[in-house]
């Protein structure tokens, strides 16, 4: 256990290792301002982190039997993996550069917003995003609990790219899950922020807010209903499903709905 209170706490070398499980495997940081990890996390049992208030930084690869980090903001500058749950309390953004991924057995869940380089796959069990999802500058994430499997995603704010640069696009994959988007999808004020988006498979697929998309907006399957209670406006859309709920206006250059 680490208590640091206003004060910072670093790790220069590894944390934990793999060689056997008897070893270190729990850490826990009481309180700290800023927490730096420079090598890499292995630890069998839980990481936890009780409070953070500037930033909390994983430069080196993660893999922890589960984890529960409650703080400021985030950064996971490596691969993120967790054996059981994973949550995030942030009250700042959660960013996850490109290259590596973050995986969890168990449900991932933030409570804040997240900047995403990078997939995001859980096996079978939810995946929520607490706050706004920001795709960072030409990234093309997937989020996913599992292909044929159960496991909802919801991102409860809005969800959008990088203005200028390359255009980023997203891909949703929830098997049996449910998929909600509660906020905005998109928007109209640049041609180069999140401009596609692809449902691969759900169960029930609810956009709450309006989808704003310059290209492609497409569904692969969806087993029960997709409903739309904001206005629409895309490039394309093509919508394979059971049921589809149109509840504002729709627009498109093409529309296949089957």
């Amino acid at each position: 256990t680490v208590l640091a209170g206003t004060g910072n706490v670093t790790f220069t070398g590894a944390v934990g290792n793999a060689v056997n499980a008897t070893e270190l495997e729990a850490l826990t940081i009481t309180s700290a301002a800023t927490t730096l990890f420079s090598g890499a996390v292995t630890l069998a049992n839980a990481l936890t982190q009780s409070a953070g208030s500037v930033a909390t930084t994983f430069t080196g690869a993660v893999s922890v039997g589960s984890a529960a980090l409650t703080g400021t903001a985030f950064n996971l500058n490596n691969s993120f993996a967790s054996a059981g749950t994973t949550a995030f309390t942030n009250s700042g953004v959660l960013t996850k550069n490109a290259g590596t991924n973050i995986t969890s057995t168990g449900a991932f869940s933030t409570t804040g917003a997240v900047n995403l380089a990078a997939n995001i796959t859980t096996t079978s069990t939810d995946l929520t995003i607490g706050g706004d999802l920001v795709l960072a500058e030409a990234a093309a994430p997937t989020l996913s609990t599992g292909a044929g499997t159960a496991g909802n995603i919801l991102v409860s704010g809005t969800t959008n790219g990088t203005a200028l640069g390359v255009a980023e696009s997203l891909t949703v994959l929830a098997g049996t899950g449910n998929v909600t988007f509660t906020g905005a999808v998109g928007n109209a004020t640049d041609a180069l922020e999140l401009e596609a988006l692809t449902i691969t498979s759900a169960a029930t697929t609810l956009f709450s807010g309006a989808v704003t998309l310059s290209n492609a907006l497409t569904q692969t399957a969806g087993s029960v209903a997709t409903t739309f209670t904001g206005a629409v406006s895309v490039g394309s859309a093509a919508l394979t499903g059971t049921a589809f709920n149109v509840n504002n206006s729709f627009a498109s250059d093409s529309i296949s709905m089957r």
